[in-house]
């Protein structure tokens, strides 16, 4: 009898159940669509947190500030921390630009202290347009936390406010890096002192600008930009802390 082998039976073939799941897929195929590179006349533009942003996450980096894409903005019962630093912020601002130096804060009666710290919180709540029980109880809470700042102030030695706020740009490789200056002392003996305010809960670390992803690296950008600045400080003020911390 003649040998049959399998393959002349013309048996129906089939597949193993694995093999019919993987058929069963629907599959994509996606083409690999790099990013943009930088053109020979194109510029970045950011601020501090892009040079953070390029350290810790190259990625987030690009996302944030080649694509434009931002996280969502959380909402937060009552004022947030972005729009408190903000009031924070501009009240101390107009506060400066009328007062200028130490020796005229120490020369305000307390009444007139008062009224100055009030004045300035108004002009910078306005711009928020809160509700009126929302900007009665952020005041309430703003002026015990500046006067507490001021009377610290006060017992610095002698100092004149030369800038509140200063806006400038500074260039790395081909980034061109936008930082906004809190405010600058200049001091009796000449030096001058670059000031940052901090309104949350944590001061960063200088321990922060020596690893090898470094964080919180306004305060070295600050320091490139203006290299005659002879020292830094960190202004905490919140509910919790108010303080300098200075660095020389």
């Amino acid at each position: 009898m003649p040998e049959i082998l399998i393959d002349d039976l013309n048996l129906a073939k089939t597949i193993t159940w694995e093999q019919k799941i993987h058929r069963s897929q629907k599959l994509e195929t996606l083409d690999i669509d790099p990013a943009p590179k930088l053109t020979p006349n194109e510029t970045i533009h950011g601020s501090s947190r892009l040079i953070e942003l390029q350290s810790l996450c190259p990625f987030q980096a690009f996302m944030e500030f080649r694509l434009a894409t931002k996280e969502p903005i959380k909402l937060e019962p009552g004022i947030s921390k972005i729009n408190r630093g903000i009031i924070v912020h501009g009240a101390l601002e107009h506060f400066w630009q009328k007062v200028r130096t130490q020796q005229n804060l120490c020369q305000l009666e307390p009444t007139q202290l008062q009224k100055a710290i009030n004045d300035s919180l108004e002009y910078s709540l306005k711009k928020l347009e809160l509700p009126p029980s929302l900007y009665k109880l952020e005041k309430q809470c703003l002026i015990p936390l500046l006067t507490g700042l001021l009377e610290i102030e006060k017992s610095r030695q002698p100092f004149e406010v030369i800038a509140t706020e200063k806006t400038i740009q500074i260039n790395l490789s081909s980034i061109q890096i936008k930082i906004r200056i809190d405010r600058i002392d200049q001091l009796t003996n000449g030096n001058t002192l670059l000031i940052d305010y901090k309104t949350g809960k944590n001061l960063p670390s200088i321990f922060d600008w020596f690893g090898p992803r470094p964080k919180n690296i306004q305060l070295p950008l600050y320091s490139v930009a203006l290299r005659s600045i002879q020292g830094l400080a960190l202004v905490q003020i919140n509910v919790g802390s108010l303080k300098f911390k200075e660095i020389s």
